[in-house]
């Protein structure tokens, strides 16, 4: 594969692509590749008029999907870092990644508010709108190149303090992986690829550049929330006739509880997962409902190491399993498995992953702490120790067995789990919680927070969408647990074991409905249960809004399915998000009959 940098292959892939086919489509918008072309080229040029060129780091600020993708190529036309902000994250948790990235400019546009632009750009010196981009700037020939082994993107990971890590990514690293996708999976000219993940994921970058490198269709949903509903996504992914899906296994899910039928897309032929454990349950759900048509990926990789660097090609004999394996490396990626002394572990056994690879990122950026990096001198290949712990089967394929520390992926996003831990009991009257990972329903995993119950009144009445201001929704626990004390070990540590056992006990069970709170009317009494069922407690009364009592991305997804298989009623999701009750929902099913 060539070693290029990001910004020559962006060009040379816009001097490739057709000019008057579709490059963005979102639906009833389509832009072409020449008009995609226009817009990054004078917004590049207006970056390296303003001195905003190769290796500036210039953050994006925006809801609107196609200026996203409109900023990041200009910015790495012009040589730049891309540092992506997205705009649905809390203010506190953006206003941190400002602090770690030092960006010296901030590219936003009209579908941000004042307020939103001022709080976070209030630090950085330079302010674009992409609305005063002058539409007759061109490239000056003498712009700076840029190196494979320059830097060209931010990403962030959470630390256990709190404070996100910011991993500067290596630009061609970007392009290596890229290039493997295509040529591995021999992607034909013009495929259309769905953009599923949020600007905020590092997967965003494979979901713009695969399309681009072929002169293909990046195909935008028409909503944000689009993917969160089965059936809202599966009729997207039917009229997009999209041929290539990149998603994590938690929209997998989605897909499959949207019971999408190969006659439905008859034009998908590649399904790539990554992100978080992929469950044996959910390939077989896939295959029941959409058979044998589409070539389904299980792909692992850090961000330290740049998108993915394992691969496992699904197939039936996959199915007796209970995890699907993670698989092999792709080219110019070696690794190892090692134990607590750091020596290779025998086949079989379970050891901790190591990476070794050029391509792998530039490490963390204003960090003085590089985690499981390790740089050699005069060796190009860069080692990572994931914390991953693996198992190598006889024909050196790789399953994963769990984290060694204390950081999960949940719904594609990186989670420390010390962090909740920290926003919870700042944020409420709990004087100590302990975080997990436990089974939930539809086969997910969720987070789950034990605490310590006293017996006061604040804590019986804590306000936990109180959350929501200082977590995004995965990292938002959807049970809390009180005990009478934290389980130990023999040696003094908390026996995450017991842990687990007690929230397995709990489950999902259902109290009785308190009569005080519901109406005396059976379907709201049946609305109530399946709200306690999918938010997995009781904390809420029938005039308190389904997003500020625990609901997220999976809960509505649930609720949206219970709703219909009960009732027959097609729950909007836009219902969901303006402040849902109980009792609201009651009235909108009554009317609806």
């Amino acid at each position: 594969m060539s070693r290029q940098s990001i910004q020559r292959f962006v060009d040379r892939a816009f001097l490739k692509a057709e000019p008057t086919n579709a490059a963005i489509v979102q639906s009833n918008i389509s832009m072409s590749w020449a008009e995609l072309e226009a817009r990054t080229r004078v917004l590049a040029a207006s970056l390296a008029g303003a001195s905003l060129g190769k290796g500036k780091r210039i953050a994006v600020l925006t809801n609107d999907r196609v200026a996203m993708i409109v900023s990041m190529l200009a910015i790495f036309r012009a040589g730049a870092v891309f540092v992506p902000f997205d705009a649905a994250h809390p203010r506190e948790q953006l206003l941190k990644m400002c602090q770690v990235a030092e960006p010296s400019a901030l590219i936003s546009d009209d579908s941000c508010s004042d307020e939103e632009k001022s709080a976070i750009g209030a630090s950085i010196a330079t302010q674009l709108s992409l609305a005063d981009i002058p539409l007759n700037a061109e490239l000056p020939p003498d712009i700076e190149k840029t190196s494979p082994d320059d830097p060209a993107y931010i990403y962030f990971t959470s630390g256990t303090t709190g404070t996100p890590k910011a991993i500067l990514g290596r630009s061609g690293g970007l392009v290596h992986f890229i290039e493997w996708e295509v040529s591995s999976l021999d992607l034909p000219k013009g495929i259309r690829v769905a953009q599923t993940t949020t600007p905020g994921h590092d997967p965003f970058l494979r979901d713009i550049l695969v399309p681009l490198s072929r002169g293909g269709s990046i195909m935008i949903p028409p909503e944000r929330n689009t993917i969160l509903v089965p059936r809202d996504l599966v009729d997207w992914v039917s009229t997009s006739d999209a041929n290539l899906l990149h998603m994590t296994p938690t929209i997998f899910r989605n897909l499959c509880g949207g019971r999408l039928r190969a006659e439905d897309a008859p034009n998908l032929n590649w399904l790539l997962i990554a992100g978080e454990k992929l469950n044996t349950v959910d390939v077989q759900g896939w295959y029941q409902q959409f058979g044998h048509q589409a070539a389904l990926y299980n792909l692992y990789g850090p961000t330290e190491t740049t998108l993915a660097k394992f691969c496992h090609k699904i197939s039936a004999n996959d199915l007796n399993t209970p995890i699907v394996p993670i698989g092999r490396p792709i080219s110019e990626t070696e690794f190892a498995v090692l134990d607590e002394n750091g020596a290779p572990c025998a086949r079989g056994t379970v050891g901790e992953l190591e990476i070794r690879t050029r391509h792998a990122s530039l490490g963390y950026f204003n960090s003085a702490a590089q985690g499981g990096f390790q740089f050699c001198d005069g060796d190009a290949v860069v080692r990572y120790r994931t914390g991953d712990f693996v198992s190598q089967q006889a024909d050196d394929t790789l399953s994963f067995v769990g984290r060694r520390d204390r950081q999960v992926k949940l719904l594609g996003e990186r989670i420390e789990l010390a962090e909740v831990e920290s926003a919870i009991l700042s944020a409420t009257p709990l004087r100590s919680c302990h975080v997990l990972v436990a089974p939930g329903a539809s086969n997910a995993d969720e987070l789950v927070a034990f605490y310590i119950d006293d017996g006061s009144e604040a804590q019986e009445a804590f306000d936990r969408s109180a959350l929501t201001h200082i977590l995004s929704p995965a990292r938002i626990p959807r049970r809390f647990i009180p005990v009478a004390a934290f389980p130990l070990t023999a040696n003094g540590k908390m026996d995450e074991a017991v842990l687990l056992r007690m929230a397995d006990a709990a489950g999902t069970g259902v109290a009785p409905v308190d009569e005080a709170e519901t109406q005396a009317n059976g379907l709201t009494e049946q609305l109530f249960e399946i709200w306690r069922s999918v938010l997995s407690h009781d904390d809420f009364g029938t005039d308190d809004a389904f997003m500020t009592v625990g609901g997220d991305s999976m809960t509505i997804m649930q609720l949206v399915m219970q709703v219909e298989e009960n009732f027959g009623y097609e729950l909007s999701l836009w219902d969901v998000f303006e402040d849902l009750t109980v009792n609201k929902l009651t009235t909108l099913i009554e009317e609806a009959a």
